[in-house]
């Protein structure tokens, strides 16, 4: 007599439990994560694009709370074969994704995506910040080219934050011939009388807000 389908998916699900390691229902090999040391830094913002000293910082958080492999190199687990161990690691990336959203503002929530993903959702601010343009370039130029020395503050301090706006600005793309006849022109116009000019320039080319997710529908 041939065996019913019930019979053979029993079947399969027996073979598949006999494959699982005999350590992963009581020792499974990933355990369950909580993120139990917040976030010290400084939260990332659409405008501000400082994405190097943020990613500092968010790397030492990820390090500390051990979510760095989740986010940098994801783990690959059968789950067959170690069922507990799996079902903690995928609930350890969901949590991962809420760590990750904990540490930017809220003017970037859209760029999350627990669907996706924690490693996307991170490409995915990383592209947002290094792309601004270069109107976000000209200006982090500019204030690195105004910013002086000072008694009150060590010159390592200054050389830093100088150093870092040049990084930033980088960061968002090629310094080409043009954008540096963009800064030229803009600095030629740091007299008061021309404020009025300078102001609209940024409220003309304002930073792009995140490309907002639109969750498909399920079928």
């Amino acid at each position: 007599m041939p065996p019913k389908a019930n019979d053979l998916k029993d079947t399969g699900d027996e073979a598949k439990a006999s494959k699982a390691l005999p350590t992963d229902a009581i020792h499974p090999s990933v355990t369950l994560l909580r993120a139990s040391i917040p976030f010290s830094g400084a939260k990332l913002h659409r405008d501000t694009h400082d994405w190097k000293k943020w990613e500092h910082n968010f790397r030492m958080f990820t390090t500390l709370n051990h979510l760095t492999h989740y986010v940098f190199s994801p783990y690959t687990y059968r789950p067959h074969v170690e069922p507990r161990a799996f079902s903690n690691y995928t609930e350890n990336l969901t949590m991962a994704v809420a760590a990750l959203q904990s540490t930017v503002d809220d003017s970037l929530h859209d760029l999350i995506d627990y669907e996706k993903g924690v490693r996307r959702s991170y490409e995915a601010l990383r592209d947002h910040c290094q792309s601004a343009g270069p109107i976000c370039q000209v200006a982090i130029i500019r204030q690195a080219l105004s910013t002086y020395c000072s008694p009150s503050e060590p010159l390592v301090a200054t050389a830093n934050n100088i150093c870092t706006l040049i990084d930033t600005a980088f960061d968002m793309g090629a310094i080409t011939r043009d954008l540096f006849k963009c800064i030229a022109l803009l600095n030629s116009l740091s007299d008061k009388s021309y404020e009025s000019i300078q102001s609209t320039i940024p409220a003309r080319y304002p930073t792009p807000p995140p490309k907002r997710h639109i969750p498909r529908p399920k079928s």
